[in-house]
Protein backbone atom coordinates (compact mmCIF):
# COMPACT_ATOMS: atom_id res chain seq x y z
CA UNK A 1 0.00 0.00 0.00
CA UNK A 2 1.45 3.76 -0.93
CA UNK A 3 2.43 6.08 2.26
CA UNK A 4 2.66 9.11 0.64
CA UNK A 5 1.35 10.92 -2.53
CA UNK A 6 4.38 10.27 -4.49
CA UNK A 7 3.94 6.56 -3.75
CA UNK A 8 1.01 6.47 -5.20
CA UNK A 9 2.23 8.22 -8.49
CA UNK A 10 5.15 6.45 -9.32
CA UNK A 11 2.30 2.84 -9.10
CA UNK A 12 0.63 4.75 -11.59
CA UNK A 13 3.63 5.68 -13.69
CA UNK A 14 2.15 3.27 -16.69
CA UNK A 15 -0.61 5.46 -17.51
CA UNK A 16 1.68 8.47 -17.83
CA UNK A 17 3.23 9.09 -21.78
CA UNK A 18 5.69 11.83 -22.94
CA UNK A 19 3.66 13.73 -25.79
CA UNK A 20 4.85 13.60 -29.26
CA UNK A 21 4.78 15.73 -32.15
CA UNK A 22 2.05 13.51 -33.87
CA UNK A 23 -0.14 13.80 -30.63
CA UNK A 24 -3.29 16.13 -30.92
CA UNK A 25 -3.09 17.84 -27.29
CA UNK A 26 -6.63 19.24 -25.75
CA UNK A 27 -6.07 21.57 -22.94
CA UNK A 28 -8.17 24.45 -23.41
CA UNK A 29 -11.34 22.77 -23.37
CA UNK A 30 -13.61 19.97 -22.27
CA UNK A 31 -14.32 17.18 -24.59
CA UNK A 32 -17.87 16.61 -22.89
CA UNK A 33 -18.98 20.12 -21.56
CA UNK A 34 -17.55 23.50 -22.23
CA UNK A 35 -15.46 23.91 -18.66
CA UNK A 36 -12.93 25.56 -18.64
CA UNK A 37 -9.57 26.23 -17.03
CA UNK A 38 -11.59 29.32 -15.97
CA UNK A 39 -14.27 26.94 -14.82
CA UNK A 40 -14.79 26.61 -10.76
CA UNK A 41 -13.17 22.99 -10.71
CA UNK A 42 -10.34 23.97 -13.78
CA UNK A 43 -9.55 21.88 -15.91
CA UNK A 44 -7.95 17.77 -16.17
CA UNK A 45 -5.97 16.93 -18.47
CA UNK A 46 -5.54 13.03 -19.33
CA UNK A 47 -1.37 12.33 -19.32
CA UNK A 48 -1.93 9.06 -21.27
CA UNK A 49 -4.50 10.54 -23.67
CA UNK A 50 -3.96 14.27 -23.79
CA UNK A 51 -7.83 14.55 -23.81
CA UNK A 52 -9.33 17.73 -21.64
CA UNK A 53 -11.88 16.80 -18.78
CA UNK A 54 -14.09 19.00 -16.42
CA UNK A 55 -14.68 18.04 -12.69
CA UNK A 56 -18.14 16.47 -13.78
CA UNK A 57 -16.14 14.00 -16.37
CA UNK A 58 -13.14 14.02 -15.27
CA UNK A 59 -14.33 10.97 -12.98
CA UNK A 60 -16.10 9.38 -16.22
CA UNK A 61 -12.90 9.32 -18.06
CA UNK A 62 -11.25 7.47 -15.45
CA UNK A 63 -13.84 4.35 -15.13
CA UNK A 64 -14.14 4.32 -18.50
CA UNK A 65 -10.20 3.94 -19.51
CA UNK A 66 -8.14 3.67 -16.21
CA UNK A 67 -6.40 6.40 -16.87
CA UNK A 68 -5.64 7.81 -13.43
CA UNK A 69 -2.55 10.72 -13.83
CA UNK A 70 -4.05 14.18 -14.55
CA UNK A 71 -2.44 17.58 -14.92
CA UNK A 72 -5.29 20.15 -13.58
CA UNK A 73 -5.06 23.43 -14.40
CA UNK A 74 -6.49 26.46 -13.08
CA UNK A 75 -7.48 29.90 -14.12
CA UNK A 76 -8.37 32.48 -10.98
CA UNK A 77 -9.11 36.13 -11.80
CA UNK A 78 -7.60 38.92 -10.90
CA UNK A 79 -8.74 42.29 -10.43
CA UNK A 80 -6.35 44.99 -11.73
CA UNK A 81 -8.32 48.53 -10.83
CA UNK A 82 -4.81 50.28 -11.92
CA UNK A 83 -4.41 48.26 -15.08
CA UNK A 84 -8.08 49.04 -15.22
CA UNK A 85 -8.50 45.31 -16.88
CA UNK A 86 -9.01 41.53 -15.70
CA UNK A 87 -6.09 38.75 -15.44
CA UNK A 88 -5.49 35.66 -15.13
CA UNK A 89 -3.56 33.77 -12.46
CA UNK A 90 -3.03 30.03 -13.78
CA UNK A 91 -1.70 27.20 -11.46
CA UNK A 92 -0.79 23.70 -11.99
CA UNK A 93 -1.07 20.60 -10.14
CA UNK A 94 -0.56 16.73 -10.70
CA UNK A 95 -3.49 14.87 -9.54
CA UNK A 96 -4.53 11.14 -8.94
CA UNK A 97 -7.11 9.07 -9.11
CA UNK A 98 -9.86 7.93 -7.62
CA UNK A 99 -8.61 9.31 -4.55
CA UNK A 100 -8.05 12.73 -6.20
CA UNK A 101 -4.48 12.82 -4.36
CA UNK A 102 -2.84 16.37 -5.23
CA UNK A 103 0.70 17.52 -5.83
CA UNK A 104 2.25 20.51 -6.52
CA UNK A 105 3.43 21.25 -9.98
CA UNK A 106 6.09 22.17 -11.14
CA UNK A 107 8.02 20.00 -7.98
CA UNK A 108 11.26 19.08 -7.48
CA UNK A 109 10.23 15.11 -6.36
CA UNK A 110 7.89 14.17 -9.04
CA UNK A 111 9.26 11.60 -11.62
CA UNK A 112 10.79 12.97 -14.35
CA UNK A 113 8.32 10.89 -16.98
CA UNK A 114 5.85 13.32 -15.21
CA UNK A 115 7.59 16.85 -15.26
CA UNK A 116 8.55 16.31 -19.09
CA UNK A 117 4.65 15.27 -19.53
CA UNK A 118 3.22 17.81 -18.10
CA UNK A 119 5.52 20.52 -19.43
CA UNK A 120 4.97 19.03 -22.53
CA UNK A 121 1.68 19.59 -22.75
CA UNK A 122 1.92 23.57 -20.97
CA UNK A 123 4.21 24.54 -23.59
CA UNK A 124 1.82 22.74 -26.50
CA UNK A 125 0.21 24.88 -29.05
CA UNK A 126 2.22 28.30 -27.70
CA UNK A 127 3.39 30.05 -30.56
CA UNK A 128 7.00 32.02 -30.56
CA UNK A 129 7.30 35.04 -30.40
CA UNK A 130 9.25 36.31 -33.83
CA UNK A 131 12.02 38.31 -34.33
CA UNK A 132 10.55 39.78 -37.85
CA UNK A 133 7.76 41.01 -36.04
CA UNK A 134 9.74 43.40 -33.41
CA UNK A 135 11.48 45.02 -36.39
CA UNK A 136 8.75 44.34 -39.20
CA UNK A 137 9.09 47.63 -42.04
CA UNK A 138 5.94 48.39 -43.21
CA UNK A 139 5.81 50.32 -46.64
CA UNK A 140 3.60 53.18 -46.56
CA UNK A 141 2.07 52.51 -50.33
CA UNK A 142 -1.15 54.57 -49.29
CA UNK A 143 -3.03 50.69 -49.39
CA UNK A 144 -5.73 50.77 -47.07
CA UNK A 145 -8.23 47.57 -46.15
CA UNK A 146 -11.44 47.66 -46.14
CA UNK A 147 -13.46 45.56 -43.77
CA UNK A 148 -15.28 43.23 -46.06
CA UNK A 149 -15.30 42.30 -49.97
CA UNK A 150 -11.30 41.47 -49.50
CA UNK A 151 -10.10 39.05 -52.93
CA UNK A 152 -6.94 37.56 -53.76
CA UNK A 153 -4.71 40.26 -55.94
CA UNK A 154 -4.06 37.65 -58.65
CA UNK A 155 -6.82 35.70 -59.08
CA UNK A 156 -10.69 35.95 -58.30
CA UNK A 157 -10.67 33.72 -55.31
CA UNK A 158 -12.55 35.24 -51.67
CA UNK A 159 -11.46 32.91 -49.14
CA UNK A 160 -8.18 31.07 -47.52
CA UNK A 161 -6.95 34.84 -48.01
CA UNK A 162 -3.64 36.02 -46.74
CA UNK A 163 -2.32 39.59 -46.24
CA UNK A 164 1.29 40.38 -45.92
CA UNK A 165 2.19 42.58 -43.34
CA UNK A 166 4.93 44.05 -45.14
CA UNK A 167 3.16 45.59 -48.29
CA UNK A 168 -0.17 45.06 -47.79
CA UNK A 169 -1.29 43.21 -50.30
CA UNK A 170 -4.03 40.01 -50.63
CA UNK A 171 -3.35 36.36 -51.78
CA UNK A 172 -5.19 33.70 -51.69
CA UNK A 173 -2.84 30.68 -50.19
CA UNK A 174 -3.93 27.21 -52.58
CA UNK A 175 -2.26 28.72 -55.87
CA UNK A 176 0.96 29.33 -54.40
CA UNK A 177 0.34 33.13 -54.20
CA UNK A 178 1.65 33.58 -50.82
CA UNK A 179 4.89 31.68 -51.18
CA UNK A 180 5.34 33.10 -54.81
CA UNK A 181 5.68 36.41 -53.30
CA UNK A 182 7.31 36.16 -50.19
CA UNK A 183 10.29 34.56 -52.92
CA UNK A 184 10.24 37.56 -55.17
CA UNK A 185 10.15 40.00 -51.92
CA UNK A 186 11.64 38.72 -49.24
CA UNK A 187 8.21 40.11 -47.02
CA UNK A 188 8.06 37.89 -44.20
CA UNK A 189 5.26 38.03 -42.16
CA UNK A 190 1.48 37.17 -43.43
CA UNK A 191 -2.12 37.20 -41.93
CA UNK A 192 -4.55 35.28 -42.77
CA UNK A 193 -7.79 37.88 -42.80
CA UNK A 194 -10.57 35.39 -41.25
CA UNK A 195 -8.85 34.92 -38.13
CA UNK A 196 -8.55 38.34 -36.56
CA UNK A 197 -11.04 38.92 -33.69
CA UNK A 198 -10.77 40.40 -30.31
CA UNK A 199 -8.25 37.98 -29.04
CA UNK A 200 -5.36 39.17 -31.42
CA UNK A 201 -3.38 35.70 -29.78
CA UNK A 202 -5.63 33.39 -31.43
CA UNK A 203 -4.75 35.04 -35.00
CA UNK A 204 -2.93 32.94 -37.77
CA UNK A 205 0.44 34.68 -38.48
CA UNK A 206 2.99 32.88 -40.94
CA UNK A 207 6.55 33.75 -41.26
CA UNK A 208 7.99 32.43 -43.78
CA UNK A 209 11.99 32.66 -43.05
CA UNK A 210 10.78 30.27 -40.31
CA UNK A 211 8.53 28.52 -41.67
CA UNK A 212 6.17 28.27 -38.74
CA UNK A 213 3.17 29.62 -37.23
CA UNK A 214 3.93 32.89 -34.82
CA UNK A 215 3.03 34.95 -32.32
CA UNK A 216 3.11 38.91 -33.51
CA UNK A 217 3.07 40.95 -30.42
CA UNK A 218 2.73 44.13 -32.61
CA UNK A 219 -0.04 42.52 -34.85
CA UNK A 220 -2.51 45.35 -33.45
CA UNK A 221 -0.11 48.22 -34.58
CA UNK A 222 0.87 46.04 -38.18
CA UNK A 223 -3.04 46.04 -38.48
CA UNK A 224 -3.50 49.47 -37.97
CA UNK A 225 -1.05 50.71 -40.40
CA UNK A 226 -3.36 49.63 -43.04
CA UNK A 227 -6.22 51.40 -41.67
CA UNK A 228 -7.26 47.87 -40.06
CA UNK A 229 -9.06 47.92 -36.51
CA UNK A 230 -9.39 44.65 -35.15
CA UNK A 231 -12.18 45.21 -33.36
CA UNK A 232 -14.61 45.47 -36.69
CA UNK A 233 -13.08 42.94 -38.66
CA UNK A 234 -14.96 40.78 -35.62
CA UNK A 235 -17.80 41.45 -38.12
CA UNK A 236 -18.50 39.08 -40.69
CA UNK A 237 -19.50 39.98 -44.47
CA UNK A 238 -22.94 38.41 -43.66
CA UNK A 239 -23.46 41.42 -40.71
CA UNK A 240 -22.23 43.98 -43.33
CA UNK A 241 -24.46 42.98 -45.73
CA UNK A 242 -27.27 43.62 -42.98
CA UNK A 243 -26.35 46.73 -41.95
CA UNK A 244 -29.03 48.79 -43.69
CA UNK A 245 -31.39 47.50 -41.33
CA UNK A 246 -29.60 47.28 -38.15
CA UNK A 247 -30.77 50.38 -36.50
CA UNK A 248 -34.25 49.28 -36.75
CA UNK A 249 -34.02 45.51 -35.74
CA UNK A 250 -31.51 46.29 -32.86
CA UNK A 251 -33.12 48.93 -31.75
CA UNK A 252 -36.20 46.70 -31.36
CA UNK A 253 -34.87 43.63 -30.50
CA UNK A 254 -33.22 45.45 -27.58
CA UNK A 255 -36.17 47.83 -26.70
CA UNK A 256 -34.70 50.63 -27.12
CA UNK A 257 -34.41 53.95 -24.40
CA UNK A 258 -35.49 51.22 -22.00
CA UNK A 259 -33.04 50.37 -18.67
CA UNK A 260 -32.89 46.33 -18.82
CA UNK A 261 -31.31 44.42 -16.51
CA UNK A 262 -29.35 41.12 -17.87
CA UNK A 263 -31.05 37.63 -17.13
CA UNK A 264 -28.38 34.38 -16.59
CA UNK A 265 -29.75 31.23 -15.71
CA UNK A 266 -30.76 27.72 -17.82
CA UNK A 267 -32.06 28.59 -21.08
CA UNK A 268 -30.22 32.07 -21.49
CA UNK A 269 -26.99 31.23 -22.46
CA UNK A 270 -24.55 32.74 -25.56
CA UNK A 271 -22.17 31.73 -27.84
CA UNK A 272 -19.37 33.62 -28.25
CA UNK A 273 -17.75 34.94 -31.83
CA UNK A 274 -14.95 33.25 -31.70
CA UNK A 275 -14.15 35.44 -35.48
CA UNK A 276 -16.42 34.66 -38.48
CA UNK A 277 -18.48 32.43 -36.55
CA UNK A 278 -22.10 33.56 -36.65
CA UNK A 279 -23.32 31.49 -39.25
CA UNK A 280 -22.38 29.04 -36.01
CA UNK A 281 -24.80 30.97 -33.55
CA UNK A 282 -27.69 30.79 -36.23
CA UNK A 283 -27.95 27.19 -36.61
CA UNK A 284 -25.88 25.10 -33.29
CA UNK A 285 -29.23 26.00 -31.01
CA UNK A 286 -31.29 24.54 -33.84
CA UNK A 287 -29.45 21.25 -33.54
CA UNK A 288 -29.75 18.42 -30.38
CA UNK A 289 -25.96 18.43 -30.40
CA UNK A 290 -24.98 16.29 -26.95
CA UNK A 291 -22.15 19.15 -25.41
CA UNK A 292 -24.39 22.12 -26.95
CA UNK A 293 -27.89 20.96 -25.79
CA UNK A 294 -26.06 20.96 -22.44
CA UNK A 295 -23.88 24.05 -22.49
CA UNK A 296 -27.14 26.42 -24.19
CA UNK A 297 -29.97 24.80 -22.08
CA UNK A 298 -28.01 23.56 -18.07
CA UNK A 299 -27.10 27.24 -17.03
CA UNK A 300 -24.15 25.75 -16.10
CA UNK A 301 -22.30 28.35 -18.72
CA UNK A 302 -24.97 31.69 -17.72
CA UNK A 303 -23.44 33.19 -14.80
CA UNK A 304 -22.49 36.68 -14.04
CA UNK A 305 -18.74 37.60 -14.51
CA UNK A 306 -17.06 41.18 -13.56
CA UNK A 307 -16.77 43.62 -16.17
CA UNK A 308 -15.81 47.51 -16.40
CA UNK A 309 -16.49 50.15 -18.81
CA UNK A 310 -14.31 51.60 -20.93
CA UNK A 311 -13.57 54.54 -19.11
CA UNK A 312 -9.99 55.81 -18.27
CA UNK A 313 -10.45 57.26 -14.93
CA UNK A 314 -11.36 54.08 -12.38
CA UNK A 315 -12.80 55.94 -9.57
CA UNK A 316 -15.73 56.68 -12.01
CA UNK A 317 -16.17 53.11 -13.86
CA UNK A 318 -19.17 51.16 -13.83
CA UNK A 319 -18.64 47.46 -12.93
CA UNK A 320 -21.08 45.51 -14.40
CA UNK A 321 -22.05 41.73 -15.17
CA UNK A 322 -22.11 40.18 -17.91
CA UNK A 323 -21.94 36.81 -19.49
CA UNK A 324 -18.62 34.65 -21.20
CA UNK A 325 -20.93 32.53 -22.46
CA UNK A 326 -19.48 29.33 -24.84
CA UNK A 327 -17.23 29.43 -26.89
CA UNK A 328 -17.48 26.68 -30.15
CA UNK A 329 -13.75 26.91 -30.77
CA UNK A 330 -13.05 22.99 -30.49
CA UNK A 331 -16.39 22.15 -32.56
CA UNK A 332 -15.53 24.34 -35.45
CA UNK A 333 -12.00 22.74 -35.51
CA UNK A 334 -13.88 19.00 -35.88
CA UNK A 335 -16.54 20.04 -38.39
CA UNK A 336 -15.07 23.40 -40.19
CA UNK A 337 -11.47 23.97 -39.89
CA UNK A 338 -11.31 24.96 -43.59
CA UNK A 339 -14.70 26.96 -43.85
CA UNK A 340 -13.95 30.89 -42.28
CA UNK A 341 -16.93 32.28 -43.16
CA UNK A 342 -20.32 31.61 -44.71
CA UNK A 343 -23.90 31.60 -44.64
CA UNK A 344 -26.17 30.05 -42.17
CA UNK A 345 -27.68 27.79 -45.16
CA UNK A 346 -24.02 26.56 -46.39
CA UNK A 347 -22.80 25.71 -43.04
CA UNK A 348 -26.39 23.70 -42.47
CA UNK A 349 -26.18 21.87 -45.74
CA UNK A 350 -22.07 21.69 -44.44
CA UNK A 351 -22.85 19.70 -41.58
CA UNK A 352 -25.27 17.22 -42.82
CA UNK A 353 -23.16 16.26 -45.63
CA UNK A 354 -20.37 15.82 -42.58
CA UNK A 355 -22.64 13.44 -40.87
CA UNK A 356 -23.58 11.22 -43.91
CA UNK A 357 -20.27 11.21 -44.70
CA UNK A 358 -19.21 9.57 -41.76
CA UNK A 359 -22.25 7.89 -41.59
CA UNK A 360 -21.42 6.38 -45.23
CA UNK A 361 -21.21 2.08 -45.46
CA UNK A 362 -22.33 1.50 -42.26
CA UNK A 363 -24.55 -1.31 -41.64
CA UNK A 364 -27.62 0.55 -39.87
CA UNK A 365 -27.99 3.92 -42.20
CA UNK A 366 -30.91 4.79 -40.25
CA UNK A 367 -28.42 5.84 -37.39
CA UNK A 368 -27.38 8.92 -39.75
CA UNK A 369 -28.96 11.82 -38.03
CA UNK A 370 -29.05 13.79 -41.46
CA UNK A 371 -31.77 11.38 -42.94
CA UNK A 372 -34.06 13.10 -40.53
CA UNK A 373 -33.94 15.98 -42.74
CA UNK A 374 -33.75 14.51 -46.33
CA UNK A 375 -36.92 14.66 -48.26
CA UNK A 376 -37.80 14.04 -52.10
CA UNK A 377 -38.71 16.32 -54.66
CA UNK A 378 -40.26 15.56 -57.92
CA UNK A 379 -39.75 17.75 -60.93
CA UNK A 380 -42.78 17.02 -63.79
CA UNK A 381 -41.87 18.48 -67.17
CA UNK A 382 -44.88 18.52 -69.78
CA UNK A 383 -44.02 19.73 -73.37
CA UNK A 384 -46.29 21.39 -76.40
CA UNK A 385 -46.40 17.88 -77.37
CA UNK A 386 -48.44 16.44 -74.28
CA UNK A 387 -45.86 14.02 -73.35
CA UNK A 388 -44.59 14.57 -70.01
CA UNK A 389 -41.20 13.45 -68.11
CA UNK A 390 -40.51 13.03 -64.54
CA UNK A 391 -36.99 13.93 -62.59
CA UNK A 392 -36.47 12.79 -58.82
CA UNK A 393 -34.37 14.28 -56.65
CA UNK A 394 -33.15 14.51 -52.89
CA UNK A 395 -33.17 17.47 -50.97
CA UNK A 396 -32.28 18.96 -46.70
CA UNK A 397 -34.21 22.16 -47.33
CA UNK A 398 -37.33 23.26 -49.06
CA UNK A 399 -36.59 26.51 -50.31
CA UNK A 400 -38.98 29.29 -51.15
CA UNK A 401 -39.40 32.46 -53.07
CA UNK A 402 -41.23 35.20 -51.04
CA UNK A 403 -44.13 36.83 -53.32
CA UNK A 404 -44.16 40.81 -51.98
CA UNK A 405 -47.28 40.80 -54.24
CA UNK A 406 -48.83 38.48 -51.52
CA UNK A 407 -48.14 41.10 -48.71
CA UNK A 408 -51.48 41.26 -45.98
CA UNK A 409 -50.53 44.65 -44.67
CA UNK A 410 -50.31 46.63 -48.85
CA UNK A 411 -52.47 50.07 -47.40
CA UNK A 412 -49.75 50.45 -44.33
CA UNK A 413 -46.90 49.51 -47.17
CA UNK A 414 -48.71 52.64 -49.65
CA UNK A 415 -48.95 55.24 -46.74
CA UNK A 416 -45.67 54.41 -45.33
CA UNK A 417 -43.89 54.94 -49.02
CA UNK A 418 -46.50 58.14 -49.56
CA UNK A 419 -45.15 59.89 -46.22
CA UNK A 420 -48.98 59.88 -44.58
CA UNK A 421 -48.48 57.56 -41.56
CA UNK A 422 -46.02 58.93 -38.62
CA UNK A 423 -43.14 56.48 -38.14
CA UNK A 424 -42.14 57.47 -34.59
CA UNK A 425 -38.10 56.70 -34.00
CA UNK A 426 -36.48 53.95 -36.37
CA UNK A 427 -39.24 52.58 -37.27
CA UNK A 428 -40.38 51.27 -40.56
CA UNK A 429 -42.98 49.40 -42.01
CA UNK A 430 -41.90 46.48 -44.29
CA UNK A 431 -44.46 43.51 -46.36
CA UNK A 432 -45.58 40.73 -44.14
CA UNK A 433 -45.96 37.67 -46.17
CA UNK A 434 -47.68 34.79 -45.05
CA UNK A 435 -45.59 31.74 -45.47
CA UNK A 436 -48.64 29.99 -47.23
CA UNK A 437 -48.06 31.87 -50.26
CA UNK A 438 -44.87 31.35 -49.82
CA UNK A 439 -45.51 27.30 -50.41
CA UNK A 440 -48.51 28.80 -52.95
CA UNK A 441 -46.02 29.98 -55.04
CA UNK A 442 -43.63 27.27 -54.91
CA UNK A 443 -46.28 24.85 -56.34
CA UNK A 444 -46.47 27.31 -59.15
CA UNK A 445 -46.64 25.73 -62.57
CA UNK A 446 -43.04 27.35 -64.59
CA UNK A 447 -43.43 28.10 -68.46
CA UNK A 448 -39.79 27.28 -69.55
CA UNK A 449 -39.00 28.68 -72.74
CA UNK A 450 -36.76 27.56 -75.19
CA UNK A 451 -37.20 23.82 -74.17
CA UNK A 452 -35.78 20.90 -76.29
CA UNK A 453 -38.19 18.21 -76.81
CA UNK A 454 -36.66 15.04 -77.34
CA UNK A 455 -40.09 14.09 -78.49
CA UNK A 456 -40.30 16.58 -80.94
CA UNK A 457 -36.95 17.10 -82.19
CA UNK A 458 -37.04 20.47 -81.80
CA UNK A 459 -37.34 23.43 -79.48
CA UNK A 460 -40.56 24.33 -78.02
CA UNK A 461 -42.18 25.61 -74.66
CA UNK A 462 -43.16 23.63 -71.48
CA UNK A 463 -44.28 24.04 -68.18
CA UNK A 464 -42.67 22.04 -65.37
CA UNK A 465 -44.62 21.64 -61.91
CA UNK A 466 -43.01 20.13 -58.54
CA UNK A 467 -44.15 18.58 -55.57
CA UNK A 468 -43.14 16.38 -52.80
CA UNK A 469 -42.29 12.63 -52.76
CA UNK A 470 -42.16 12.15 -49.37
CA UNK A 471 -42.22 13.98 -45.88
CA UNK A 472 -38.56 14.78 -43.96
CA UNK A 473 -39.43 14.32 -39.59
CA UNK A 474 -37.70 17.82 -39.75
CA UNK A 475 -38.34 20.23 -42.40
CA UNK A 476 -35.55 22.94 -43.01
CA UNK A 477 -37.56 26.52 -44.91
CA UNK A 478 -34.87 28.96 -46.49
CA UNK A 479 -36.38 31.96 -47.79
CA UNK A 480 -34.72 33.94 -50.72
CA UNK A 481 -34.01 36.86 -49.72
CA UNK A 482 -32.19 38.14 -52.76
CA UNK A 483 -33.10 38.14 -56.00
CA UNK A 484 -31.63 39.51 -59.26
CA UNK A 485 -33.26 43.37 -60.40
CA UNK A 486 -30.48 45.07 -61.79
CA UNK A 487 -27.85 42.98 -59.56
CA UNK A 488 -28.19 41.53 -56.38
CA UNK A 489 -31.45 42.72 -53.75
CA UNK A 490 -32.31 41.89 -50.45
CA UNK A 491 -35.54 41.44 -49.65
CA UNK A 492 -36.63 43.24 -46.13
CA UNK A 493 -39.57 41.76 -45.52
CA UNK A 494 -41.48 39.61 -42.83
CA UNK A 495 -42.76 36.11 -43.27
CA UNK A 496 -45.57 34.96 -40.93
CA UNK A 497 -44.85 31.49 -39.65
CA UNK A 498 -48.17 30.00 -38.03
CA UNK A 499 -47.73 27.48 -35.32
CA UNK A 500 -49.14 24.78 -37.55
CA UNK A 501 -48.33 24.09 -41.22
CA UNK A 502 -50.36 21.75 -43.48
CA UNK A 503 -48.57 20.80 -46.07
CA UNK A 504 -50.48 17.95 -46.96
CA UNK A 505 -51.01 20.02 -50.69
CA UNK A 506 -47.54 19.76 -51.63
CA UNK A 507 -47.63 15.76 -51.93
CA UNK A 508 -46.64 14.74 -55.65
CA UNK A 509 -49.11 13.23 -57.63
CA UNK A 510 -46.60 11.47 -59.59
CA UNK A 511 -47.37 9.25 -63.11
CA UNK A 512 -51.20 9.85 -63.89
CA UNK A 513 -53.13 6.86 -65.82
CA UNK A 514 -53.04 7.92 -69.30
CA UNK A 515 -49.90 9.99 -69.22
CA UNK A 516 -47.79 9.89 -71.71
CA UNK A 517 -44.28 9.78 -70.63
CA UNK A 518 -40.81 9.89 -71.89
CA UNK A 519 -37.43 9.62 -70.40
CA UNK A 520 -35.73 12.40 -70.49
CA UNK A 521 -31.78 12.00 -70.37
CA UNK A 522 -30.30 15.86 -70.39
CA UNK A 523 -30.14 18.56 -67.58
CA UNK A 524 -33.40 21.07 -67.20
CA UNK A 525 -32.81 24.40 -68.84
CA UNK A 526 -35.07 25.86 -66.27
CA UNK A 527 -34.89 29.35 -64.79
CA UNK A 528 -32.61 29.78 -61.99
CA UNK A 529 -33.74 31.42 -58.76
CA UNK A 530 -31.20 33.81 -56.80
CA UNK A 531 -31.07 33.14 -53.24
Amino acid sequence: MPTTPLDLLHLNLSRVRIPEKTNRIHKHECCVSFDSPKSEGGLFVDLYSFVAFGKDFVGWNYEKTGNSVYLHIKQTTKFLPEDHELEYEETHSIVILPQYVCLPFPYEDLPEKVKLAAYAILLAHKKQGSPYAMNLQQINNGVVIPPSGWKCAKCDKKHNLWLNLTDGIILFYGSKHTIEHYQQTGYPLALKLDTISADLEAAHVFSYPENLSVFDPQLSQHLAFFGIDSSWLQRTKMMTDADENTNFDWNRIQESGEKLNPIFGPGYTGLVNIGNSCYMAAIIPKYAVDKFASGLLSGDYSVPSFGIDENKNFATSTITFKQEGIRPSMFKSVIAPEYSSMDALDFFLHFLHQFERANAGEIKPYLDPSRSFKFGIEDRILCSSGKVSYKRRHEYILSLNIPLDEATNKEDLESFHEGKEIIHGNWIVRPRVPLKACLANFLEAEEIRDFYSSALKRKTRAVKSVGLTSFPDYLVLHMRRFVMERGAKKLNAYVDVPDIIDISHTRSKGHQYGEDCYLMMRKLQTKQHQR
